[in-house]
């Protein structure tokens, strides 16, 4: 038997060509930074966990330039980024490079130098990646010259800028702002921006996706030296800063309480205070190692604003009031 002829299959177009696939959006290692300013120097610190994809891993953060310090030093420089790793790195040795002009290089000069080499560094390696996957470096970093104070920038890609007090870089940018606003005393001591430094990342570590890790911290001073502090006695501050902040805020929950009795929270208050004077005393003797301005610096300071009548607390004596008092 002869078997039918098979029915045509109705016909189909081709689908139309869609837009071609994209990658997805690049996302650079995570982290976050802070710089702090002060009067006597600057306070830079960063978390150490550098995030992947679903991947973490311990990678240091912040660069001391040069690593081991000479008399000799025309410049010496701390740097913190948050990004992408190896494009940072590489981004750290041009501006390290470009910052040694020579010996009688004034700041303003060697900036310039520094900038240079920012923007002609993502000049050449940019172009090489689509526009979507481009490298990221947002950096802070701190810039020291001899006769002049230690200066804080933040780089966010090829924009430098000089902050004047405090800034953050990375993951936890927002919480860390919230933070040095409320709680970063107004003062210009360098221990006080230390301990500010700690308690913000550790924060940014317990709240933030992407941040952790052990806390690097350095701080480069008014007569350029610098002091590191190292990873076991940051862990030993920033717990100790955290009972601290623990203490105040269960006092801060009895203080709102307009109808609490006035005796229980005189008592709490007291309570509160001397657990805070008992942290306080564990850690001067736990941590010796503590980052904080040499009692020399601090005396040679002070001269300084004695000598120049600085903050000028008095009016100037006009001309007329010092005769009148030499007729009387």
């Amino acid at each position: 038997m002869i078997s039918p002829p098979p029915k045509p299959r109705p016909f189909a177009p081709k689908p139309l060509p869609g837009p071609k696939p994209k990658r997805p959006p690049k996302r650079g290692s995570m982290t976050i930074c802070a710089g702090f300013k002060s009067e006597y120097g600057v306070v830079l610190c960063a978390d150490s966990q550098e995030t992947r994809g679903s991947m973490k891993f311990d990678a240091p953060k912040l660069v001391i330039k040069p690593s081991v310090g000479t008399p000799e030093d025309t410049v010496r420089m701390l740097f913190a980024g948050a990004g992408d790793g190896p494009f940072i790195d590489k981004l750290v040795d041009r501006m390290w490079q470009a910052a040694q002009c020579g010996p009688n290089a004034a700041i303003n000069e060697v900036i310039t130098k520094i900038e240079d080499a920012n923007i002609e560094w993502h000049q050449r390696i940019w172009p090489l990646y689509d526009a979507d996957q481009r490298p990221i470096a947002n950096m802070l970093f701190v810039l020291y010259i001899p006769t002049y104070e230690p200066r804080l920038y933040r780089a966010i890609g090829p924009v430098i800028n000089e902050i004047k007090d405090y800034a953050f870089v990375g993951y936890g940018e927002e919480l860390g702002t919230f933070l040095a606003e409320n709680f970063r005393p107004d003062s210009i001591d360098i221990e006080e921006d230390v301990g500010a430094c700690l308690f913000i990342l550790e924060n940014a570590k317990k709240y933030v996706n992407s941040c952790g890790g052990e806390t690097q911290l350095a701080a480069l001073m008014l007569d350029g030296s610098i002091q590191d502090m190292n990873a076991w006695n940051a862990k030993q501050l920033s717990e100790g800063v955290s009972e601290i902040a623990q203490s105040l805020y269960f006092l801060f929950g009895l203080a709102i309480n307009l109808e609490g009795d006035a005796g229980n929270f005189d008592f709490a208050a007291k309570s509160t205070l001397k657990e805070i004077r008992k942290v306080r005393a564990r850690l001067r003797n736990q941590i010796h190692d503590r980052v904080k301005v040499p009692l020399e610096l601090k005396r040679s300071v002070e001269r300084l604003f004695v000598r120049r009548q600085w903050p000028p607390l008095v009016e100037p004596v006009s001309s007329d009031s010092q005769a009148s008092k030499e007729r009387e």
